[in-house]
């Protein structure tokens, strides 16, 4: 929106929607990424470590490919429609399930394609900050450093599965020159690095500070959670502390809004500011 996208606008000429032509920034106030993969994760290297990748692209085609051709699919739905592998609305059949996969696997068009190091890369490469929106990162980590050891461990972690991933992604570790782990890098929720969700290699960021102002066009890392990748959307987690998190941060984006402040001038807002009213009662 704030770019433009030449590629739309050479393929559609003078067909082109207004939203590809850039200079649409305004319309997004702000931009929210919650234990986003922003340079890709550690868990798709460590699968590939372990030769595991192909295995688990395989599962995962065959499992979208079928599963959308049954009953099932709008109750889990991929939307995989481009590649053939869901059924289409008002078609009688899908593509082939063979001829489907094929399609989906030579593309990087996928998520598959954006968790990888080298996908992320060129992601963040196309992506850029807009000089007049806000941009928040929230991360959670579920590794804590065990007791008088320099080792770390996935103890909070809820989901069973992710005690796997968390800690097979920690194998990957990276250390100093002394061979100390560094924090920072085992640091995971069970599928992203917290170094990897907060903020796009190569742009602009600050740690959050609530007694600072808060910039547009910068990329401001809120302070780590507690808790794995399924924490944030409720998954073996406290209902009433997963609903605090979300009327929490969408009380400081509501007082955005109403202030305008992109619309008006590109200032840092004052969060201290903006915390000075209670936040929702939470009931039950």
């Amino acid at each position: 929106l704030e770019y433009g996208a030449p590629e739309e606008v050479e393929a559609s000429g003078e067909n082109v929607s207004p939203l590809f032509k850039g200079g649409n920034g305004s319309l997004i106030c702000s931009v929210t990424t919650i234990c986003s993969p922003l340079n890709g994760t550690a868990a798709y290297e460590t699968a590939a470590r372990f030769k595991i990748l192909p295995v688990l692209k395989v599962l995962a085609y065959t499992y979208s490919a079928f599963l959308g051709r049954t009953r099932l699919n709008g109750f889990v739905d991929f939307h995989l429609e481009q590649f053939g592998m869901t059924r289409i609305p008002g078609e009688n059949e899908a593509d082939s399930v063979i001829r489907s996969i094929k399609r989906f696997r030579e593309s990087n068009d996928s998520i598959d394609f954006d968790m990888s190091p080298e996908g992320a890369k060129k992601l963040n490469e196309r992506i850029k900050t807009s000089p007049s929106m806000f941009y928040f990162s929230y991360r959670y980590n579920a590794v804590r450093q065990y007791k008088n050891t320099d080792h770390y461990v996935p103890s909070e972690c809820d989901f069973p599965f992710l005690i796997l991933t968390s800690s097979l992604m920690m194998i990957n570790e990276k250390t100093d020159k002394t061979g100390k782990a560094i924090q920072n890098e085992c640091a995971n929720d069970g599928l992203v690095n917290i170094s990897s969700a907060s903020f796009p290699d190569g742009e602009s960021h600050i740690e959050f500070d609530k007694n600072s102002p808060v910039p547009t066009g910068v990329w401001n890392v809120m302070p780590s959670n507690v808790g794995d990748h399924g924490t944030p959307i409720g998954l073996f987690a406290d209902r009433l502390e997963t609903r605090a998190f979300y009327l929490k941060h969408l009380d400081i984006l509501s007082k955005i809004e109403k202030r305008q402040v992109i619309m008006t001038s590109c200032e840092p807002l004052d969060f201290k500011e903006l915390m000075g009213t209670h936040f929702i009662e939470i009931k039950d």
